[in-house]
């Protein structure tokens, strides 16, 4: 991503075509799919102030003030479908579906921590654990994995990727696995706060 230019990289064409489908449905831009030479992927290349305008008006940024890659606070503050849908997306553009799960590698840790969180506030238990396999294959930097708990995960919330995941559909289905526990985290501390001046505004009909 620069300045005004999104590209978007996919090995699977379906999924290319999905997101295609999006700019246009959403922002009325037209994008060409091209096939890589170099790999067995596909990508379609975006160059509109105007988007990247929106983007950064709405705080959709890939990046804090310091640098590090983000999950950005719209996102992690939406509502369980939408986040769903972005862990969908994410998984199937980034991540590896396999044995009736997926995982998704990263080299940035405080990404991996902000999607780790958002999976728990939505029903989805991912695992954090260095990728040894992939330990200084790429780069000196260690790559972090975040992988699937079928057993901590929420059924409504597998279902929701089996529907809309590309991936789930091409490589096999999320299988549900045994619920031993509500919660797998525990509580250890409480703190008081400030009083904070809180608002309370609904609109009529919505219940937003």
């Amino acid at each position: 991503t620069t300045l005004d230019r999104i590209k978007f990289h996919c090995g699977y064409l379906e999924v290319n075509e999905r997101v295609q489908g999006l700019w246009y449905k959403l922002f009325g831009l037209e994008t060409r799919i091209h096939k890589c030479n170099d790999r067995e992927s596909y990508v379609q290349d975006i160059k509109s102030p105007m988007l990247r305008s929106w983007f950064a008006k709405n705080g959709i940024i890939k990046y804090d003030d310091s640098g590090e890659m983000i999950i950005p606070k719209v996102i992690r503050m939406s509502s369980r479908e939408s986040i769903l849908g972005f862990i969908t997306g994410y998984a199937d553009n980034d991540g590896c579906f396999y044995s009736k799960t997926f995982s998704v590698d990263t080299a940035k840790l405080q990404f991996a921590r902000h999607l780790q969180e958002i999976g728990e506030s939505v029903g989805l238990s991912l695992g954090l654990s260095v990728n040894i396999a992939r330990k200084n294959s790429f780069s000196k930097k260690p790559m972090y994995k975040l992988y699937l708990s079928r057993a901590f995960s929420d059924e409504k919330s597998l279902d929701f990727i089996n529907t809309m995941s590309v991936k789930a559909k091409m490589r096999g289905y999320l299988e549900k696995g045994i619920k031993r526990n509500a919660n797998p985290y525990t509580v250890t501390s409480i703190s008081e706060e400030e009083d904070v001046q809180t608002y309370d505004i609904e609109v009529e009909n919505t219940h937003w």
